[in-house]
């Protein structure tokens, strides 16, 4: 992370510095505006957990800057960058905030930049919706998408060691996803802004379904927050009965979500994978140990410990199957096939167990020996693994002090030769 921050601040302190020297302050009239702007972007980026939850990714603060373009020129934008440090979504170290905000200026910088050479004007001085108004910011849109693929390209070969062809296809799923959302809800914005502009008026219309959305969002996020109460509740129960638990939940949801990423789940499946693969095993918490079939139960009774939670059911279905086998030919069988969420838990349920195991074991020797047990692992799951190459996380606990049960989560080749 420490030399990713010595590449991006430095870079993003010449590069916003520099565009601010150049381009002189918006007029006055456009000032409230702009800060109109600035709270907007900062509001959009507060619930950009909210926005990816529903499919919208992080284009939302994107296109409010890209709006921010007609009034305030590179000004709001670059303001509204400070939002990660004024509002953060989380608590997380200031080497995170400090590449966050610098990635962002970067962006923002060459956002601004593409809109102007691309002949942008001012929402005062525009004559031609489609000269003066729509391509440029189409150009700006798609100059931050770039520039954020650019500095992203970086980040992933540095902290999770990808190779050029797994960065190839990172790459092309941010240009796919990002330039549909945020590309598309720019120039939508822009051009409702242009249409009915006289003195700053469209900009308030054009507001209107921005803030809506926003009053959405915010209802949205208390339903979240109710959520993560729950959830906090389920898992100090089972740390408190056995501290294995919390630690492998969160590994196997971390493995869980780099497959998926691999074989574009969408954002609900990836809600309902993430909640599944930290409470999967919590059904240990309510069995007896003396219990002769405790492995082979848990599933049906963490399933039953969840379902009485409406944002759970889904998550509760993959807890009830989470040992299920691959039935033989489900794959041209609809009325069998389990759902592709459910073989990416089991993948990564494995993959913890083998790193347990064998803390010098390789995500390809994993593969191999996921891949000559087909009836529990599914082929697809697997292939999604190989091609995301997640860091393996070792564990810091002896194998004498795990639970006696963490063994049923291997492949029966390798439980049996233990």
């Amino acid at each position: 992370m420490n030399r990713l921050l010595w590449g991006v601040v430095p870079t993003a302190l010449v590069v916003g510095t520099t565009t601010l020297c150049l381009v002189p302050l918006p007029e006055v009239r456009y000032w409230p505006m702009a800060v109109f702007l600035v709270v907007l972007a900062a509001a959009a980026h507060r619930y950009t957990a909210v926005t990816r939850w529903l499919g919208l990714g992080h284009s939302l603060m994107g296109t409010v800057q890209a709006l921010s373009w007609l009034f305030a020129g590179p000004w709001a934008s670059l303001m509204a960058c400070l939002a990660p440090v004024v509002v953060p979504r989380t608590r997380k170290p200031w080497q995170v905030h400090a590449y966050n905000v610098g990635t962002f200026v970067i962006m923002s910088s060459a956002g601004w930049w593409g809109f102007h050479w691309a002949g942008g004007e001012y929402l005062g001085n525009a004559r031609h919706p489609i000269q003066d108004v729509a391509w440029p910011t189409v150009v700006g849109a798609l100059s931050q998408l770039l520039t954020n693929i650019l500095l992203i390209v970086p980040g992933l070969a540095l902290l999770r060691g990808h190779g050029l062809p797994a960065l190839a296809r990172d790459a092309a799923t941010v240009l796919r996803v990002g330039s549909f959302n945020q590309v598309l809800g720019s120039v939508v914005l822009a051009l409702a802004t242009w249409g009915i502009h006289p003195r700053g008026l469209g900009l308030l219309v054009a507001a209107v379904p921005l803030m809506v959305h926003m009053a959405v969002l915010a209802t949205i996020q208390e339903a979240e927050t109710g959520q993560t109460r729950a959830l906090r509740t389920l898992m100090r129960a089972a740390k408190t009965s056995d501290p294995y638990l919390e630690p492998h939940g969160a590994r196997v949801a971390e493995y869980a979500k780099e497959v998926g990423r691999h074989l574009r789940l969408g954002p609900h499946q990836m809600e309902s994978l993430d909640l599944a693969a930290r409470l999967h095993d919590i059904g240990f918490v309510a069995l007896p140990p003396q219990e002769g079939e405790r492995e082979q139960g848990h599933g049906e009774q963490g399933a039953r410990m969840v379902q009485g939670l409406p944002f759970l059911d889904a998550a509760a279905r993959l807890i009830r199957d989470s040992h299920v086998p691959v039935p033989a030919g489900a794959e041209m069988d609809t009325e069998r096939a389990q759902p592709i969420e459910l073989r990416v838990l089991q993948v990564a349920d494995a993959v913890d167990a083998l790193v347990i195991e064998r803390p010098d074991i390789t995500v390809e020797e994993i593969c191999d020996l996921l891949e000559a047990d087909p009836t529990r692992y599914d082929r697809r799951a697997v292939d999604g693994l190989r091609e995301a190459r997640p860091v393996l996380r070792r564990h810091d606990v002896a194998l004498e002090d795990l639970p006696g049960w963490w063994r049923h989560d291997l492949p029966r080749a390798v439980r049996g030769a233990a």
